[in-house]
């Protein structure tokens, strides 16, 4: 993006920059918080994040840029943090293609400074990011790399995986990896305490969408007991959020079951 040269130095000068009469951005600040050596659980980000998402819309690109022209080169972990944020699917700064190049590009840095958590937090969007593009394949491999950094490190450092998981399931079961997509979805829809952070939450649309994943992967290795028990506990909480179009679906997935079966009239 281009600037108009007094404007550039006014907004170098200025420590706070009120954006569009909505919040005011703090840019010492930011890079401060994105400048930490080992950023645990992603919270100095996350908060960065939030106060990123809080700016006008149409101000959005162009406080990212201000941000990174502030920021310079030097240190590389705020670097790959700022391109973290730039390629932020909710941001719009960016299409979600170029969004995962410069992903894969952090994540060649990360790997220069061999920082884990940094390549955790990369894999993580690139999991999402590749699902929301029908790459299902290199959406495995990212959420696969999240899921073994996780384990390696531990919960105390790594936040948040479930998302990780829910994602990691639904593009194996897309990859025909059924067993593996039952496995994973189970990790945070079963969870184990010891594995997970009590805060490492979901809203309950998503325990839906994944119970039914594992409904449909069972059926397709051959377990309609397990397929009925699955699509049951989604339609308990569709039929919980009086979630008509998902009580429709879900119905419908054990509908193609019981027709399968010749049961015809169970079926309809």
């Amino acid at each position: 993006m281009r600037f108009i040269i007094n404007s550039f130095f006014c907004l170098l000068l200025c420590f706070s920059v009120p954006v569009n009469g909505q919040t005011e951005v703090d840019y010492d600040e930011w890079i401060s918080l994105l400048s930490i050596k080992e950023d645990l659980r992603t919270e100095n980000y996350i908060t960065v994040e939030e106060e990123f998402l809080k700016v006008d819309s149409l101000q959005r690109c162009k406080v990212l840029e201000t941000l990174k022209l502030k920021a310079g080169n030097k240190n590389k972990r705020l670097t790959i943090r700022l391109m973290l944020l730039e390629a932020y699917y909710p941001s719009g700064c960016v299409t979600i293609e170029t969004a995962n190049e410069i992903l894969e590009h952090a994540l060649t840095i990360a790997y220069e400074i061999q920082d884990e958590l940094l390549a955790y937090q990369i894999y993580f969007e690139l999991t999402c990011n590749y699902v929301i593009v029908s790459k299902y394949g290199q959406s495995v491999m990212s959420g696969l790399m999240a899921k073994d950094l996780y384990a390696k490190l531990g919960k105390k450092k790594f936040f948040p995986v479930r998302v990780v998981l829910q994602n990691l399931a639904f593009s194996l079961y897309h990859s025909r990896e059924y067993r593996s997509s039952i496995d994973i979805a189970l990790l945070f829809l079963r969870p184990d305490k010891n594995y997970l952070r009590v805060e490492d939450t979901l809203p309950r649309i998503y325990h839906l969408f994944a119970w039914n994943t594992v409904g449909l992967a069972y059926t397709k290795i051959g377990k309609t007991d397990s397929a009925f028990i699955s699509f049951d506990n989604a339609l308990e909480i569709a039929k919980m959020d009086n979630n008509t179009f998902w009580t429709s679906l879900v119905t419908g997935n054990k509908g193609d079951i019981l027709f399968k079966q010749g049961k015809i009239d169970s079926a309809e």
